[in-house]
């Protein structure tokens, strides 16, 4: 007789809803030579994934809510359909299409690239030529003594008209290679390397085991050592110690399959040093150890089939011919060392500092370098020039920039430190995390450079500076009285003689200052004279007269001409032109330390234009001791107010620096006027001075002080940052949309930073702590910021529910039914918003008008799990107006498990147990273990729900057969007592009497026990 007290409370509060799959956001765009598709999960998903054919397949361990409305229209060309619902993903490509995948943090990320056949010719430039055989890389020679230096300055000074100049050298003997004069790519400065977006894009080659001996060579012979074909040895760990001499040992490279990038493992011991540095369209990967690497099987790596390996008695070298972006990493593994080709817009290594030292009357230079662990002599097997390589045994410090000196050129490197000796004086040595470079005990007075003071950077010291330009270093009485002259010059030749007389004046010029006058006269001798037009000449001086007069887009053009690679001149224009359009100091500063220099040595009208921003950018770059030495030689130029008051920052002078920007508010220049005063508020925030409130009301004024650049687009940015900081939202939002319209070209990127705003506005929780009518005006002046799709689900929610918490029910209602008025029809997001607000209504006790909102935001073509979560929602609002059959019927042909377990609760509160059974079982195949394993709480749920309204409905065979299958499974636990008492058999006599007073008993017990299961967890 208790029993169907038992059996209705356990029914009333048992009752769950499905276990919620996890919402997947889908993403597809096109890139650079392959197109990209990423399945962002809320936690790393395990996968895997098949092929067949030009059809792909994922597999993902769980299942997963996939968002790919709109994603089918904006697929990248080499992917032609997507397919996503529950555990899996179908993605058709383009006929031979190659793919590449991988895990970044929770995001599945795939990218196809077009078959071999389909992509278009690389250019030039960029082109992987066919692999030409392995040059040797010679351990250097010993090379004949020269004749000493000449005592004459010109030694030190002499600059050719050449566009790649060759460092003077003392007096080479006649017998001396030719080849040695080939130094057109370390004469010049260089920016550190980047891959390309290509390579990135480019799958890595699957490992091959294959592995092949080494033929043993002569230790006297300075040749390398040959690959010859032997019996197969086992390939040794990072950790088996190198070799003590060439030997028939098996070492076999390895391509790394599901790599980020292009990687392959090289087979090196744990404490083995390198160097990567760029000789042409070569990367170099310099080992000191002398180890040969068997490359064979990466012959068919797209990447690394390129690759050659050289090896010498203390050394190996492995080139790999790579674009001229491209750039390297090196990690340790526990099977050897990791080479990896990094995409472009990496961030680089750490750059290394050098300077000139002066100990007991010789002079050298001192590459600090943490990690040095040994110096390699080789020399080039194409140009026989002889380097001296310093390696590191840990950390990634690289130079930046190559810089060129009388005896020797610095030359840029992606890690350690690389060396082009033109004298045969110049040693390199190791030091206690450094590298020295030194003369020889025959050079009584050390390298030819001067220090000038203890500590004084390298790119100041006294040396020639490669030039492209002829600008004339005279006074400015002088320059204006070459000008006249010029021009009359230029009148009384012939036309077609004119050309390098306006060559010339357009110099004098530029060292007056006069930009738009040689921009001019260089268009008029491009328009009289096409030859010179084409001339790399004309394109330096017409890049450099258009950034003189303000134009930086008419000088990207001119300034970018490869034929101009090579001297410090271009890097320095290069660098002014990069400031000048934006690019961050911690770009342009080693730039401008390399090519510092030419400042002094320009005419004072073209110094006070120029001097100014590089200053400027090294101390910001973190180049101070260059900066310093530059603003020394300058003198007391006012344009360099703003650039003293920096140093005296960077030298941790914090009142006076302060003071020192305070006293520019009164300068007449606006340009130094604005830079002060913003860098004082930041000063003053970072000392902890002023807050954020203050600092953006600080910034306000200075935001019309200056206008229409980068400077002004980066005021305005932080200026919104801060009021966001100090609470005021809607000030920071209005400043950004302000931004956004007074900058279209960037307004991609300010948008993004509103959008960035706005979620953190209304997902992270900012306006939690807003008046609620403050934060409901904030979201619907700024609806159209709403991300699509789960986020901005996720964005409504939580203002809704704040609302509802507030008992502001009415005012969420509302604020929904804008939303998704405003919301396109038929749309998506109009769908969710409806929904949300459906779900309000019906929450109120409005069945009516939940249905209303139902028909009024109707989608076209809904992703699966959202016309699921409507229909529910649609039958349960019919369900609650009355009209229960009609309820019922909604739900009658689906099968999933959020529309079933809506079934089996609909059909209890009808009173159809049979349904309810039949719904639930349905259920439980999804969702229940095979017998006999654990189950969880959900589980034990479910079956207690099952084993209720099979007992009201009389169905003894699915009570006997939960006993059978999961009565073990639910013999003790949570739920156990009442799903036993359930599928237990009838009384039948004395001996079922302790289970009845049991039943009695816990019949007086379940509501305290149906109470505890109310407030259990759920999913």
């Amino acid at each position: 007789m208790h029993r169907p007290l038992l059996l209705a409370f356990t029914l009333a509060l048992a009752t769950s809803a499905a276990h919620a799959e996890e919402p997947v956001a889908v993403r597809a765009g096109s890139h650079p030579g392959f197109g990209r598709v990423v399945f962002e999960w809320p936690a790393p998903v395990g996968y895997t994934v098949a092929r067949e054919g030009d059809r792909i397949l994922l597999s993902f361990e769980r299942p997963g809510r996939f968002e790919t409305e709109g994603v089918n229209r904006r697929l990248p060309r080499q992917v032609t359909s997507l397919d996503a619902s529950g555990t899996g993903a179908a993605i058709e490509v383009a006929p031979g299409a190659r793919l590449r995948h991988y895990r970044l943090g929770a995001r599945i990320v795939l990218d196809v690239a077009p078959s071999d056949a389909a992509r278009p010719p690389a250019s030039p430039a960029r082109a992987v030529p066919p692999v030409p055989a392995a040059a040797p890389i010679a351990a250097a020679p010993p090379l004949p003594l020269p004749p000493a230096p000449p005592s004459e300055p010109r030694a030190l000074a002499a600059v050719s008209e050449a566009r790649v100049p060759v460092p003077p050298r003392a007096e080479a003997p006649p017998s001396e290679p030719s080849a040695r004069a080939s130094r057109a790519d370390t004469a010049a400065p260089a920016s550190a390397p980047q891959a390309t977006e290509a390579l990135a894009a480019t799958g890595p080659a699957p490992p091959i085991e294959a592995s092949v001996p080494v033929a043993e060579a002569p230790r006297s012979e300075p040749q390398l050592a040959q690959v010859a074909p032997q019996p197969a040895q086992a390939l040794p760990t990072a950790g088996t110690p190198a070799p003590s001499g060439p030997g028939p040992v098996s070492l076999t490279a390895r391509a790394v399959r599901n790599a980020p990038h292009p990687s392959v493992v090289l087979p090196f011991a744990a404490t083995t040093g390198f160097a990567v540095l760029r000789r042409g369209d070569w990367v170099w990967v310099v080992a000191d150890e002398a180890r040969p690497v068997d490359l064979r099987p990466l012959r068919a790596d797209p990447v690394f089939g390129s690759a050659e390996v050289a090896v010498t008695p203390a050394a190996t070298v492995i080139r790999v011919r790579l674009p001229d972006e491209a750039a390297v990493r090196l990690a340790r593994t526990e099977r050897g060392v990791r080479l990896e080709v990094l995409p472009e817009g990496f961030p680089p290594g750490n750059a290394l500092s050098a300077a000139v030292r002066e100990e007991g009357g010789r002079v050298g230079l001192t590459v600090e370098a943490p990690g040095a662990a040994a110096v390699v002599h080789l020399s080039d097997p194409d140009t026989g020039e002889r380097l001296l390589i310093g390696t590191l045994a840990e950390g990634e410090g690289r130079v930046p920039v190559g810089r060129a000196y009388p005896e020797f050129s610095l030359m840029p490197t992606q890690r350690g430190v690389a060396v082009l000796a033109w004298s045969e004086h110049v040693t390199l040595r190791p030091a206690d995390n450094a590298f020295a470079l030194t003369a020889g005990q025959t050079m009584p007075r050390g390298l030819a450079i001067t220090p000038g003071q203890q500590g004084v950077d390298l790119s100041l010291a006294t040396r020639a500076p490669t030039r492209s330009f002829d600008i004339p270093s005279l006074p400015e009485a002088a320059l204006a009285e070459r000008l006249r002259l010029l021009r009359a010059e230029t009148a009384a030749a012939p036309p077609l003689a004119r050309a390098r007389p306006r060559m010339m004046l357009a110099e004098t010029m530029l060292a007056l200052g006069f930009g738009p006058e040689a921009y001019a006269v260089l268009a008029l001798a491009a328009s009289e004279d096409p030859v010179a037009a084409a001339s790399p000449r004309w394109a330096a001086l017409a890049g450099a007269a258009a950034l003189l007069a303000g134009r930086p887009d008419e000088a990207r053009g001119p300034l970018s001409d490869p034929r101009l690679d090579g001297t410090d001149e271009i890097t320095l224009w290069r660098a002014w032109l990069a400031e000048q359009t934006g690019t961050p100091a911690a770009v342009t500063a080693p730039n401008f330390a390399a090519a510092a220099p030419l400042l002094p040595a320009y005419p004072l009208p073209l110094a006070r234009r120029i001097a100014p921003s590089a200053a400027e950018a090294m101390l910001e770059g973190g180049e101070v001791e260059v900066a310093d030495a530059l603003l020394a030689r300058l003198g007391e130029l006012p344009e360099l107010a703003l650039s003293r008051a920096m140093l005296m920052e960077a030298r941790g002078r914090i009142d006076e620096a302060l003071a020192a920007y305070e006293a520019l508010d009164r300068l007449r220049d606006r340009r130094q006027r604005v830079r002060a005063l913003a860098r004082a508020v930041e000063l003053g925030l970072r000392e902890g001075r002023i807050g954020a409130p203050e600092a953006a009301a600080r910034l306000e004024p200075l935001l019309y002080a200056w206008r229409g650049d980068a400077a002004e687009r980066a005021l305005r940015l932080r200026a919104a940052e801060l009021r966001a900081q100090s609470g005021d939202w809607s000030g920071a939002l209005l400043l950004l949309r302000e931004t956004a319209s007074l900058f279209p070209d960037r307004a991609g990127d300010i948008r993004a930073r509103l959008g960035e705003a706005f979620a953190a506005l209304f997902r992270d929780g900012a306006a939690d702590t807003m008046p609620p009518v403050e934060a409901i005006a904030l979201f619907e002046e700024n609806a159209d910021l709403l991300p699509p799709g789960q986020a901005g689900d996720e964005m409504v929610a939580r203002l809704a529910e704040r609302l509802v918490a507030l008992d502001l029910t009415a005012r969420a209602g509302i604020t929904l039914q804008r939303l998704m008025d405003s919301q396109p029809e038929r749309g998506i997001d109009r769908a969710r918003t409806g929904l949300r607000l459906a779900r309000l209504k019906l929450a109120d006790g409005d069945a009516a008008a939940a249905l209303a909102v139902l028909g009024a935001s109707e989608p076209h073509r809904p992703p699966p799990a959202l016309a699921t979560e409507r229909l529910v929602l649609r039958a349960r609002a019919l369900a609650a107006s009355g009209d229960s059959p009609a309820a019922r019927a909604l739900l009658a042909q689906s099968e999933d498990p959020v529309a079933l377990d809506a079934r089996a609760e609909l059909a209890a509160q009808a009173g159809d147990w049979k349904d309810a059974v039949a719904a639930l079982k349905v259920l439980a195949r999804s969702r229940l273990p095979a017998p006999g394993n654990p189950l969880d709480a959900d589980q034990r749920r479910m079956l207690l729900r099952l084993a209720v309204a099979a007992s009201l409905s009389g169905d003894t065979e699915t009570l006997s057969g939960l006993a059978r299958d999961h009565g073990a499974a639910m013999a003790t636990g949570p739920l156990s007592e009442p799903f036993r008492l359930l599928t237990g058999g009838p009384v039948r006599g004395a001996s079922d009497l302790p289970r009845v007073s049991a039943e009695l008993r816990l019949a007086r017990e379940m509501p305290r026990i149906l109470a505890a299961l109310a407030t259990a967890p759920r999913d």
